[in-house]
This record gives C-alpha cells, sequence and structure tokens, in this order.
C-alpha cells in the first residue's frame, strides 16, 4: 500500500534548451573564477552572483515576522514520530510576501538550471548563484533549528543545528514510451543521447532507496543529528519522479540495532548503478512491501528528513509520445538539496573549511567557496554521476590552484572518510 500526499498543480513556464548538451570545453578555469562568467549565464533568469545587496534585502523578505508555533509544534511531532516534516509554499515564510519571493528564487533557480545544461554545467552548478544560498539558508534557519527550541520539547528533542553546504541539484528528465513500448528520455533529434544520458546521470534519472546518513547514531525519542533539507523548484509529481520516504514509523530498522548507525538495513540500501532497487533480490523483500509514502509537491515547499529516513526518487511513469490535446506536457522535475547538522556528529563547516563560524543568512560566500563546494560535492558523488570531461579538468585545474592554507590535514582526512561512509547517499 502506498499513501499519496499531493498539492495543487502550478506551472511554471521554463526555457528549455537541447537535450544532450554538453561542456565543449569553452569555459575553462580562468572563465569559471569570473563572477561575469556566471552572470552572463544567470542574466536571462533574473539570477544573481555576490550580490551583496540582494543577499542582503532578499535575507530582510524572508525573515520578516515569526514563524507559526503551532507549525514549529506540528512540525517537530511529525519528525518524532516519522522521521520527516513537509511544508508547501504557503507555509514556508511567515508572510505572504516572504511566501511569494521564496517561490521566486525558486523558479529562477529552475530556469537558471536549464541555461547552466545549454553550457554543459550540472544541475549542482546552480549554487553558484545567490539565490541557493538565500533558500538554504533561510530553510536552515527558519526550519532546522526548530529542534532546539519549543517549550513542550525534551532536552533530548533539542539538537543545536547549522546549515551544512551539503548541495546536490537534480533535473530528473520525463521518460516517454514510443509506439512500439521502448522508453527514451527527451525529444527531438538527440533523444538517443538523452536517454544514455539520463540513465548513467542519476541528477537526472532520480536515486534508489538509501539513508543518507547510514552511520548516525540515534535513539527513540532523540532527535536527528542530520537533517536533509530538500526544495522542489518546480512540480513534483509521479509523472517526473517526485520524493517517496518509508515513514520511521513504519521502518524497523529506523533506529540503529547497535546504536553505532549500522544495522540490517545496511544491506537493504543496496542499489546498482541505475539506482534501482536491488534490496531483498536474496529473498528479503521488506523494503518493497513498507507502506512508502509519494511526496507530490508544488514548487518552493520543503522536505526535511532525518538521516536515518529511507527514501528514493519515484521512477517517473512513461509518458505517451502522442498525448491528447487537453493534456499537458510533463516538465522535468528539478529540485534543490542541502542539509543542517549538528557539530557533534559532522561539522556544518565541513564543506566552507575556510570559516571559522557557520554562513548565516545574508552573508555573501566568496566565489572561490561556491566553486569549492560545487568540487567536494561533484567529487563526493562522481559514483553515482559522471562528470564531463571538460567539467573533470575544471574541477582538477581549481583544486590544484586551490590555497592549501585554507584546508587543513584533518579536514582532508574527515572529508574523505565522509565520502567513503556516506558512498550510498
Amino acid at each position: 500500500a502506498v499513501c499519496c500526499m499531493a498539492s495543487s498543480s502550478r506551472k511554471l513556464e521554463l526555457d528549455e534548451p537541447s537535450p544532450g548538451s554538453v561542456l565543449d570545453g569553452s569555459t575553462g578555469l580562468a572563465e569559471a573564477c569570473k563572477r561575469e562568467t556566471w552572470l552572463e549565464i544567470g542574466r536571462v533568469a533574473g539570477l544573481h552572483v555576490l550580490d551583496e545587496k540582494f543577499m542582503a534585502s532578499g535575507a530582510e523578505v524572508l525573515k520578516r515576522g515569526k514563524a507559526s508555533r503551532h507549525l514549529i509544534e506540528k512540525c517537530c511531532a511529525t519528525m518524532q514520530k516519522d522521521g520527516f516534516f513537509r511544508l508547501e509554499n504557503e507555509d514556508m515564510c511567515p508572510t505572504s510576501d516572504g511566501c511569494k519571493f521564496f517561490l521566486k528564487l525558486c523558479q529562477n533557480l529552475a530556469k537558471g538550471i536549464n541555461l547552466l545544461e545549454t553550457k554543459g554545467f550540472p544541475p549542482v552548478f546552480c549554487c553558484i548563484f545567490d539565490e541557493a544560498w538565500l533558500v538554504s539558508c533561510f530553510v536552515c534557519e527558519q526550519w532546522a533549528e526548530i529542534f532546539k527550541d519549543g517549550d513542550k520539547l525534551s532536552s533530548a528533542l533539542k539538537n543545536d543545528l547549522k546549515f551544512n553546504a551539503d548541495f546536490w541539484a537534480w533535473k530528473v528528465v520525463p521518460r516517454t514510451e514510443d509506439g512500439n513500448g521502448k522508453v527514451t528520455h527527451g525529444t527531438g533529434k538527440k533523444r538517443a543521447r538523452a536517454t544514455e544520458e539520463a540513465e548513467n546521470d542519476l541528477s537526472k534519472s532520480g536515486w534508489g532507496h538509501h539513508r543518507d546518513r547510514e552511520t548516525m547514531p540515534l535513539k527513540p525519542g532523540e532527535a536527528p543529528k542530520y537533517v536533509s533539507l530538500w526544495v522542489p523548484l518546480t512540480e513534483a509529481s509521479v509523472r517526473n519522479g517526485c520524493m517517496s520516504l518509508l515513514p520511521a514509523s513504519r521502518d524497523p530498522e529506523y533506529f540503529p540495532q547497535d546504536n553505532l548507525g549500522v544495522g540490517h538495513s545496511e544491506r537493504l540500501d543496496t542499489k546498482n548503478r541505475a539506482g534501482e532497487d536491488t534490496a531483498g533480490m536474496d529473498g528479503d523483500k521488506s523494503v518493497q512491501e513498507c507502506e512508502w509514502c509519494l511526496m507530490e509537491m508544488s514548487p518552493g515547499g520543503l522536505l526535511g528528513w532525518s538521516g536515518r529516513l529511507l527514501h528514493k526518487a519515484v521512477k517517473p511513469a512513461p509518458q505517451k509520445r502522442q498525448r491528447a490535446q487537453h493534456e499537458s506536457p510533463v516538465l522535468p522535475r528539478m529540485s534543490l538539496a542541502f542539509a543542517a547538522s549538528s557539530n557533534d556528529f559532522e561539522d556544518p563547516l565541513l564543506r566552507l573549511p575556510s570559516r571559522s563560524v557557520p554562513f548565516r543568512l545574508g552573508e555573501c560566500v566568496s566565489l572561490k567557496e561556491r566553486l569549492g563546494v560545487v568540487a567536494v560535492q561533484m567529487w563526493t558523488y562522481e559514483h553515482r554521476v559522471p562528470i564531463p570531461p571538460a567539467a573533470r579538468q575544471i574541477l582538477m585545474d581549481f583544486e590544484r590552484l586551490y590555497d592549501d592554507s585554507d584546508v587543513d590535514e584533518d579536514t582532508n582526512d574527515s572529508m574523505k572518510r565522509e565520502n567513503i561512509e556516506n558512498n550510498e547517499k
């Protein structure tokens, strides 16, 4: 059985690039390190880069007012019972102007991902733009930190979660079924190439079921020390690959058996390269038979879940190439993810090692720091998302120029450990 949480559909017109575009080497490291390069790409979408005035004014709009006490308690109760919480756009900010502005940020980021694709850059490069930092830091300050607040919460449920730049972004490509029943991706003459890329790149097809932090210790009554935060930039539905969660109350493996983050679920989380569920092929069907919840959402909302929660992207249902006149086309599902973490489990500054204090809403992170985050994330998830050759060269050249004094040996070692321990994210 599957419970479905659906929301009203909001149309979002996006300029679609040609499928299968790749880096042609025209944007080298020298250009990638220039603010003007990204402004040129993002200007059409109304995106900003290193605009201190925009960051300050945007932060003011978003944080105006105070979050509803009822919503805070509801989110905390849901997280405690089922390991996740959910908000629609109209609840994201205390004011309607804030909600509209948050939605606009998401819409512009979605357009930016399309524009980046025309230049051959993967979706995660959208965190070069100011809008990604406004969205992520606002969410962390407004919502993730609620778990240390509240008169009705016990001390065990209060965690000091701070923004963690564990960024990733997706553009899940709709699947089309031709007259012969063959499923393809994209449209036009480049359909074959787009199909091959979507099958090999899990930013374009979604990821199979997994836990973001398999090693996170967690006991009943405790708040998670790592919370994943996922924002739909476009409509997310079963047609284009919405999220599906297994509530903690239905997952016998949610709490680790030895409270050290290692349990039977380690075997259940096994996936193949395409992200398809392979758990249970040895006779254990428990993951597939559990009651998952589909999370169909409109753009500008929020899903937050514990690092121990099993979740996955729904494989988009194949659409007929020839649709009826009254049927609207299925647009790609685009989304942005980041996290909040407690320092005693995962240092929130792990990906921003040059900083001594957490990044705050309205601050302008340097372009060097943003490129550094992109580099770390792409190397970390390379086993899931192949790096285009030209992008790989840019990242390698950037690393060579990176000031080693900004990253001490301990930080390098901890990043290597995280890459190994969390390679199923």
